[in-house]
C-alpha cells in the first residue's frame, strides 16, 4: 500500500488551506481530506462532520497530522 501523497491530493489539501473560512469548513471540502487521510493510514475515520465545531477541530487536527506526515 502506498502511503504517500498524491501530487493531485497535494494541491487538493493546498487548494482547502487557501479557502476562506466559510467554504474550508463545509463538508463538500473536508470529506475529500478525510478520504486522504484514511487512504494514508489505512483505516476508516469515525468523523461525522455533522457540527460547524467538530469540522473545525477535525481541520486543526487533519493539519498537525498533514504536517507531521509531510
Amino acid at each position: 500500500m502506498d502511503t504517500r501523497l498524491t501530487q493531485t491530493e497535494l494541491e487538493y489539501i493546498a487548494t482547502v488551506i487557501a479557502m476562506d473560512d466559510a467554504h474550508r469548513y463545509t463538508k463538500k471540502a473536508l470529506i475529500p481530506l478525510k478520504k486522504i487521510k484514511e487512504r494514508i493510514e489505512g483505516r476508516s475515520d469515525r468523523e461525522c462532520f455533522c457540527s460547524m465545531v467538530r469540522r473545525k477541530i477535525w481541520f486543526k487536527d487533519f493539519i498537525n497530522w498533514y504536517e507531521s506526515n509531510s
